[in-house]
């Protein structure tokens, strides 16, 4: 009896931290100039705004002023936001046409494509330099199945800086709110 007492325990805990989900919304973007002030890309008037009760959208115009392509370079960094302050939880670096075919990432990069006034296929390396009009593109939690549960905090901010034979273009950073929700959770009455 005791044994199925802890089998159950056990299993509980374990179906719990497995089926923990994520709200995922937007908070804001902004452009990071690299050096001498040189801007690759500029979202100066990308806005998030709610779209509905429970969901929030990017909309504005973006400009990407020079191609990227496999000698560009992305840092990327990502931050978590706690006792005042943002801190590092991961910094890698990749070639960009890796980093766009990343598990996860060619369909992310699809669903933003697809409320794009000028869409590029997800696989196109270069991506061509181009002016941009977003349209109510809303993060879509299926899309970050490859978040593991357990994550510290819920405010993330998600640096992109790009490099090209050593020059610091800029990039840009974007602001997400990441909410656990349980699925376990008792139903107040």
């Amino acid at each position: 009896m005791k044994i199925k007492i802890l089998l159950s325990i056990f299993l509980f805990i374990i179906l719990n931290a497995e089926c923990a989900l994520y709200d995922i919304s937007f908070d804001r973007i902004e452009s990071i100039p690299g050096e001498g002030g040189v801007i690759v890309f500029d979202a100066r008037t990308v806005r998030v705004k709610k779209f509905n009760r429970t969901t929030y959208v990017m909309n504005g115009n973006g400009s990407l002023y020079r191609p990227l392509d496999r000698d560009t370079i992305i840092n990327l960094t990502v931050f978590f936001f706690e006792a005042g302050e943002y801190k590092i939880f991961l910094s890698k670096t990749f070639g960009f046409c890796e980093f766009k075919n990343l598990p996860g990432h060619k369909e992310i990069l699809e669903d933003f494509e697809a409320h794009t006034n000028n869409p590029v296929p997800s696989d196109a390396c270069p991506y061509p330099a181009m002016d941009k009009q977003i349209t109510n593109y809303a993060l879509k939690e299926e899309r970050f199945n490859f978040i593991p549960p357990g994550l510290p905090g819920e405010k993330w901010r998600i640096n992109f800086l790009f490099n090209e034979n050593g020059v610091d273009l800029g990039g840009f950073n974007v602001y997400v709110i990441l909410k656990t929700h349980n699925i376990f959770a008792k139903k107040e009455s």
